[in-house]
């Protein structure tokens, strides 16, 4: 019975991930955001408050936009509600620093990053290929995954099990190793 228990509650934190996960591509929210939540969430029975919290957060963004979008025309939609045109500007320059950060990785493991995502070593630009090659796929909870991984280690968060999830819900802002990478930090858009 036990077992039972566990085996339910994985499904219904795997299908709560994956709605949120599709509502994020849908909403266009920060590849920070993402990375952060799914690096902290990972199915303990605690976090299924959170994935509700963000689910539930989620579903009323992508109504306020459906709704905005059916009211408006599209060019006062985009003027009017930032989900649209601003967001993308927002995650076009958070790959762009994703890009950059790449280059801080040693040669040897910028390679071996490269080499697992498939990017042939003798192209050009292979940074930017990377970044736009994280989370593009949300049907893809390996791709998910590795993305989510990728972004964290790049930006520096602190490892799941240090960083507090109490209050998630109002702030999912990484909180970095690192000082001196804040500055980035602070041009980062509203998550909420």
């Amino acid at each position: 019975m036990f077992i039972d228990e566990m085996v339910k509650a994985d499904s219904e934190f795997e299908e709560k991930q994956r709605k949120i996960v599709e509502l994020w591509d849908a909403c266009r929210v920060s590849l920070i955001h993402r990375s952060y939540f799914i690096q902290l969430f990972k199915g303990d029975p605690s976090d299924c408050l959170y994935l509700e919290i963000e689910l539930r957060r989620l579903t009323h963004l992508e109504l306020k936009n459906y709704s905005i979008h059916l009211q408006c025309d599209t060019d006062m939609a985009r003027i009017f509600f930032p989900l649209s045109g601003d967001s993308e500007k927002e995650l076009n320059r958070e790959r762009v620093m994703v890009s950059k950060q790449i280059r801080k990785l040693s040669r040897r493991e910028r390679e071996e990053v490269y080499k697992k995502w498939g990017i042939d070593l003798n192209t050009k630009q292979r940074s930017v290929q990377l970044a736009n090659l994280v989370w593009r796929d949300a049907k893809d909870i390996v791709h998910v995954k590795a993305s989510a991984a990728l972004v964290a280690k790049l930006l520096g968060f602190v490892e799941p099990s240090r960083a507090p999830n109490e209050g998630v819900g109002l702030c999912i802002l990484p909180q970095l190793l690192s000082r001196r990478s804040n500055s980035w930090r602070l041009s980062l858009p509203s998550l909420f």
